[in-house]
């Protein structure tokens, strides 16, 4: 499953992998609106990060 076909709610995702969810990339999930309060930024943001910052707050917000 893409995340462009389905979003799941932060507590779902946070340490856990729902069905179809790609491990490597659980961040993507997290709808548009939700993505700013859980990680402090927007996906285009987020996106920008270098790979090292994304892996970290990713394990910072228990998406890792």
């Amino acid at each position: 499953m893409r995340p462009e076909e389905k979003s799941f709610p932060y507590a779902e995702l946070k340490g856990l992998w729902p069905e179809g969810v790609r491990h490597d990339s659980k961040e993507w999930y997290i709808s548009d609106a939700e993505f700013p309060e859980v990680m402090g930024m927007t996906k285009e943001e987020f996106r920008k990060l270098p790979k090292w910052k994304q892996t970290n707050k990713k394990k910072e917000m228990g998406l890792y």
